[in-house]
């Protein structure tokens, strides 16, 4: 398996696009959030400017027309906006396990080589060890 590195960081790379893509999502929906908050406050004030000038009252009902479709234009946008956003964001868990997975197996992978390594180096030593203890038996 020395494919671990490269699967590691193509499965990072995937999970950047997915956060990308999400942050993206997320901006927009913000910005639609923003919109209808908005919109709200222009209903505020043209409701307030209507009860204060009887000329204006008349205009008032297809202002008050028009904002009902905006408004409902604006759910669905946000509503839609919601589901991708959910959508992306599970896109993103599940790259961050692959990923996460990945790792750990190199990580797994990288301790079974320190322990061969050292076990290796243990063996050496200790033959190393006999050796010496050896000659001193036999040189003494």
């Amino acid at each position: 398996m020395k494919g671990l590195p490269t699967l590691i960081k193509l499965n990072q790379r995937e999970l950047d696009v997915r956060r990308r893509r999400l942050s993206f999502l997320e901006n927009r929906l913000d910005t639609l959030l923003a919109s209808r908050a908005a919109l709200e406050a222009r209903l505020i004030v043209e409701q307030q400017v209507a009860t204060g000038s009887e000329e204006v009252i008349y205009a008032y009902g297809s202002y008050a027309s028009r904002y009902l479709t905006e408004k409902e234009t604006l759910t669905k946008q946000i509503a839609k906006a919601e589901e991708e956003v959910a959508k992306a964001r599970d896109a993103v868990a599940e790259a961050y396990g692959e990923v996460k997975k990945y790792e750990l197996a190199q990580a797994a992978r990288d301790r079974r080589e320190q322990a061969e390594l050292e076990r290796a180096e243990r063996i050496e030593l200790d033959d190393l060890g006999l050796e010496i203890h050896r000659r001193r038996d036999d040189g003494g």
